[in-house]
């Protein structure tokens, strides 16, 4: 955005962004994505609300909303990084368990006996069947 004087002195300011931008290693070129994009989408991940949801929130708070082609694409590189930082934290808690299993004596693949709530990080245990809104998983973990 550039301030222009309406006086005709023929004063213009510098180009200023209205947003942030967010530096990305994509050789893609063209704009830079926008920051509060990115944190849409981020926390999306976490909730049950859509992009077309979303977009008729922001409408009837009279926010000009993003594209929902812009939504779509921005969803996909931001699930893309977050499938791959999760990959990458669970091959580090796998060789934690590993390691647990050579402490313990065991061969570094034996299965181990697990449980967890990879979504609140719930304690599982026999409680968990008398209050119905807790999560209840239980399941066998193997090394793979």
């Amino acid at each position: 955005m550039r301030l222009i004087c309406a006086e005709r002195c023929g004063y213009r300011s510098n180009m200023h962004n209205l947003y942030d931008e967010v530096e990305t290693a994509s050789p893609h070129t063209g704009p830079k994505a926008v920051a509060a994009n990115i944190g849409i989408q981020m926390g999306r991940t976490q909730s049950m609300v859509s992009n077309t949801a979303f977009r008729n929130v922001l409408m009837v708070a009279n926010v000009p909303p993003p594209s929902a082609r812009v939504m779509k694409q921005t969803a996909n590189k931001v699930c893309d990084s977050i499938t791959v930082l999760n990959e990458d934290d669970m091959a580090k808690q796998w060789e934690h368990l590993r390691d647990v299993n050579e402490g313990r004596g065991l061969p570094r693949d034996a299965p181990l006996r697990a449980e967890g709530d990879g979504r609140y990080n719930n304690l599982l245990e026999e409680w968990c069947w008398e209050y119905p809104i807790a999560a209840c998983y239980s399941v066998n973990v193997h090394s793979y």
